[in-house]
């Protein structure tokens, strides 16, 4: 019996150590929830807490994936009764529609970035359509093209760029007569075929003392550095006006040269360069731009002088003619002593064929009685006209600045001018040296114009 007693208050015993036990567990537990702002009074309250929160995670979840099911079904169902795919298909048949029909207007020929393909298989092959003919090519409302185009006549093929038309006046649409093209701005460009490629430097009757591309080294003596400088543009400009790094001569002849063989010809202004307010370009009866003219506003505090536009202005601004497309289809630039002696060839061509009576190797005095410039395209008096080929002024009116350089310290100005004292000077081969920092009012300039490959 006393054993029995011994057993259960043994029991009884350690019961109340398991007791004591958890009640300091809970009371460490309730401790250390003190941080979350909560306080359990025991061990139940406790997992009822952490039970509850597994519980709203579970439900949590249960939800979201319900959600979802029926997001994706609604999803679907707008899909197939809202005609998504079906939209999708008919895009796709419009893009080919509209394909097919530009196809067909421009018979069978589609224009991507620019180029002429005769059909998308052509274009996904890279295989770029032959220009059309003038009249077949496409245009505008007002007639001016939309891309390039050719014009053939005999053995002489122009290449007519697009935004230019050909003039419809009398004698100024054939290519031996001298065809004439202008665009929306009113600048006008006559074409000379050139019959045998041009090399990537020119020496003219090989006398090293006039050649391109040159730059020209010898000193300027009003600061003591090399003509073409940096150190010059910021004297003659102001500080970074120009940047020398942008008179890249052989890179520019380059690619002048390179078209030049491509398309067997370039494009000489009609008139020499103009300046109608701040556009620069080849029109009629506009101001003739000089050397002499003011380029910006104030005083050079180098040399007390106006900013005129001098050599370096010209050669600049002329690459910037406010000519549509330029610097994209095409490119226009200072004429060239190349294409100057090019022009001059053409001319002579022609007049032993009869097509012009104008001789470039004979001064006609008539023309260099006027006082100053006029304005492009107009008579000096006492001039019958000064007009080659519809091209105005290559012997009077302004002497007119070129690329080419002669000896180390000039460039070359080429014809004559409206001054009684320039009576013997032919268009064909006067060369006058002037330095690059003249500002003669008489110094004008051309544009030429040749198609980017």
């Amino acid at each position: 019996m006393l054993k029995q007693i011994s057993e259960i208050r043994n029991k009884f015993n350690a019961n109340a150590v398991g007791a004591d036990d958890s009640v300091c567990i809970n009371f460490e537990e309730q401790t250390q929830n003190k941080k979350s702002s909560k306080t359990y009074s025991n061990s139940t309250s406790y997992f009822t807490h952490l039970t509850s929160k597994k519980g709203i995670t579970l439900i949590a979840l249960v939800i979201t994936i319900i959600i979802m099911l029926i997001l994706v079904a609604v999803t679907i169902t707008v899909a197939l009764k809202g005609g998504l795919f079906t939209t999708a298909k008919q895009a796709k048949e419009d893009t080919q529609n509209e394909i097919n029909a530009e196809e067909k207007l421009s018979n069978g020929r589609v224009k991507i970035d620019g180029k002429w393909y005769n059909s998308v298989d052509d274009y996904i092959n890279g295989k770029v359509a032959p220009l059309p003919s003038y009249e077949e090519a496409q245009k505008d409302g007002n007639g001016f093209l939309e891309e390039n185009a050719t014009l053939t006549e005999g053995d002489y093929t122009a290449t007519i760029p697009t935004g230019f038309k050909i003039s419809e006046k009398e004698g100024e649409g054939n290519i031996e007569t001298g065809l004439v093209i202008q665009d929306a701005r009113g600048n006008e460009f006559v074409w000379i075929p050139v019959t045998t490629d041009l090399e990537y430097s020119y020496s003219y009757n090989n006398d090293s003392n006039y050649y391109e591309p040159k730059e020209l080294q010898d000193k300027y003596e009003m600061c003591g550095n090399p003509f073409d400088s940096q150190e010059i543009l910021d004297y003659l400009y102001g500080k970074d006006y120009y940047k020398y790094v942008d008179f890249k001569y052989k890179d520019e002849y380059k690619e002048m040269v390179d078209s030049v063989n491509e398309y067997d010809g370039f494009y000489i202004g009609r008139y020499e360069t103009t300046i109608d307010g701040n556009s620069i370009g080849s029109k009629e009866n506009k101001t003739v731009l000089t050397a002499g003219a003011i380029l910006k506003e104030g005083t050079n505090p180098n040399n007390s002088e106006p900013y005129y536009y001098r050599w370096y202005g010209l050669y600049a601004e002329q690459k910037k003619a406010d000519v549509i497309g330029n610097g994209q289809d095409i490119q226009t630039a200072m004429i060239y002593g190349v294409l100057w002696d090019e022009t001059m060839n053409f001319i002579r061509k022609q007049n032993e064929a009869g097509k012009t009576n104008y001789t470039v190797d004979t001064s006609t005095s008539s023309w260099h009685h006027g006082s100053s410039l006029v304005n492009s395209g107009q008579l000096n008096p006492g001039e019958n006209g000064d007009v080659a080929l519809n091209i105005w002024d290559l012997e009077c009116n302004g002497k007119e600045w070129t690329q080419e350089a002669t000896s180390s310290q000039g460039r070359v100005s080429r014809g004559g001018f409206y001054s009684d004292s320039f009576l013997n000077y032919k268009a064909s081969i006067s060369r006058m040296l002037t330095r690059p920092h003249g500002d003669g009012d008489y110094d004008a300039s051309r544009l030429t114009l040749y198609i980017k490959n």
